[in-house]
């Protein structure tokens, strides 16, 4: 198909490239940003949250941004509302795997400690 597209002329070369291209390869953006674990400070006053945003590109219906600062990780969700009505359901997705996955550390944690003191 591409080689006889090389045959066209430049207009039908540049439909038949937007026709195969031009859909959204993707439309979830993640990323993580590993921050300070040391508090940070302006004129004296000290940063206490960061609120991660990843900006939607065109076409996009989803970003989800995570941040770590000074021992804590936030989590930022920011969505389509047409494509994505429900971004609610993810937000507590989060909440709730975040809860099952500390309540998992601490038990090992504990179970641990409990085998050092004995």
């Amino acid at each position: 198909m591409l080689d006889v597209a090389a045959l066209a002329p430049p207009i039908v070369h540049a439909a038949l490239a937007q026709s195969l291209y031009g859909t959204r390869l993707f439309n979830v953006t993640i990323t993580n940003v590993p921050g300070p674990q040391i508090p940070l400070y302006a004129f004296g006053a000290q940063m206490r949250e960061v609120y991660p945003v990843v900006p939607l590109a065109a076409a996009h219906s989803l970003g989800i941004a995570i941040f770590s600062y000074n021992g804590l990780m936030t989590f930022g969700v920011i969505a389509d509302s047409e494509s994505t009505p429900d971004i609610d359901v993810l937000a507590r997705g989060i909440e709730e795997g975040l809860d099952e996955l500390s309540a998992l550390v601490s038990a090992d944690h504990r179970a641990n400690i409990h085998q050092v003191r004995t």
